[in-house]
Formats: C-alpha cells, sequence, structure tokens
C-alpha cells in the first residue's frame, strides 16, 4: 500500500478534524480533499 504524501497544511487539517473523533468522516473528508487536490476542475 503506497503512502500518500501529505502537506503540513493537509495534515494540520486532518489533525484537526480527528479532535471531533468521528474518525469515518475525517476519511471521508480526507478522500474528498484528495480528489479535490488530483481534480480541481470538479
Amino acid at each position: 500500500m503506497a503512502a500518500i504524501q501529505l502537506s503540513d497544511s493537509i495534515e494540520q487539517k486532518l489533525n484537526d478534524l480527528s479532535a471531533d473523533g468521528d474518525v469515518e468522516d475525517v476519511l471521508w473528508k480526507a478522500v474528498y480533499l484528495y480528489e479535490r487536490s488530483e481534480h480541481p476542475s470538479e
């Protein structure tokens, strides 16, 4: 499984989200943010 390189700002956002305690929601947001970064036109 390849590791995804995260910028410090994205990693900080994930840390802030994970502080809320809903891990599944954090994962969905992480995927959403990753997809947005890969396909900014959408």
